[in-house]
């Protein structure tokens, strides 16, 4: 994804920047996400998929 920033990815979310850079930050740490400047890449889709179904 490009050329959305954190700021808008909180907007959507009703969420603080604060919480969306630390959520990135895990999910960059946990190797599942790639981020650069208004870039994302999820790197592990799968491994990311089962992780939010264990929050379910």
């Amino acid at each position: 994804m490009r050329g959305i920033s954190q700021r808008d990815i909180a907007q959507a979310l009703t969420a603080s920047e604060k919480s969306v850079e630390v959520a990135l930050r895990a999910l960059r740490n946990a190797a599942l996400l790639e981020t650069g400047r208004l870039s994302y890449l999820i790197t592990n889709p799968d491994e990311l998929q089962q992780r939010f179904n264990r929050c379910d």
